[in-house]
């Protein structure tokens, strides 16, 4: 198996009904099997409890699975442009106590920032209620998509984009700012449970530029990040470039992965993302050299 997976692409980067994705945990590691990969990861925002679902029922697919995460942070000051970073955690132990509390605390916040945001849209004449919101995301959390889901389904917006665009995007009637963990915080508990913590698309942090990139990096590298997410279906050649020399001048991993929702983004597929992403094996297996390492 290891031979004709060093061939093989892997996806570290997708959701599950546990978070705001629309397949269930077992149905991305299927999917992954059905598609070739050789690895999969999944890493839904702010909870593990999908990865526990696949750890508690085993299965004996070739393709290999890793634990992840992906913790919503709160930005150093010198970089907070109203943005928020995505630190990606891969082979924590989902029942670290450390890791838990944190979890616990971020759930927490996305229960009490629901209520409030439906309020708002309901205040806007809009007929929507949270109980039809919560059936969007059985046994999982509760998001914006879900929202834009009733939003669509109802007529009230043509789809998820527009839901997003006209009501519950940043700066939108409906939006309210969430709680996001420190980013120190968020790396000390990445690795306190075994894992490794890794910047998620950097190509997506708005108006940061190359210096201020290779300064976030290098920040965030002191305080223990092990790598940086490089291959993303919104990052271009150039970013990849980019990242991939700031990595090896700061000794971090390279990781990558489609961030696929399912049917909440519609245009991103698991493995090649937007029809041209790669992710090559080898990262993987770089990655769990570095995990054994400790």
């Amino acid at each position: 198996m290891v031979c004709k997976a060093m061939n093989m692409a892997v996806d570290l980067h997708t959701h599950s009904t546990a978070s705001d994705g629309t397949r269930s945990p077992m149905e991305l590691v299927r999917e992954a099997e059905a598609l070739g990969l050789g690895a999969l990861a999944i890493t839904d925002h702010d909870t593990m409890a999908g990865v526990l679902e696949v750890l508690d029922a085993g299965f004996s697919f070739d393709t290999h699975f890793l634990t992840g995460l992906e913790i919503s942070a709160r930005p150093p000051d010198d970089f907070n442009r109203g943005d928020e970073l995505h630190i990606l955690g891969y082979g924590m132990d989902p029942k670290d106590p450390g890791l838990r509390v944190l979890l616990d605390r971020l759930q927490e916040a996305r229960r009490e920032r629901n209520p409030s945001m439906i309020k708002r849209l309901q205040a806007m004449g809009l007929d929507i209620c949270l109980d039809e919101v919560e059936e969007k995301a059985p046994g999982g959390l509760v998001g914006r998509p879900h929202m834009a889901r009733v939003l669509v389904e109802k007529g009230v917006v043509s789809d998820m984009d527009a839901a997003f665009t006209r009501y519950l995007g940043k700066g939108c009637p409906a939006y309210i700012e969430k709680y996001r963990e420190p980013w120190k915080d968020a790396i000390a508990a990445i690795r306190r449970a075994g894992g490794i913590a890794v910047l998620a698309h950097p190509g997506l942090i708005r108006g940061i530029g190359p210096r201020g990139l290779r300064l976030l990096l290098g920040m965030m590298k002191e305080a223990g990040l092990g790598g940086v997410e490089t291959y993303y279906p919104r990052h271009d050649a150039q970013m990849i470039s980019t990242l991939k020399g700031l990595a090896w001048e700061m000794d971090l991993l390279l990781t990558g992965g489609s961030d696929y929702h399912g049917d909440f983004k519609e245009a991103i597929s698991m493995g090649t993302g937007a029809g041209d992403l790669f992710v090559p094996f080898s990262l993987y297996t770089e990655l769990l050299n570095r995990l054994e390492k400790g």
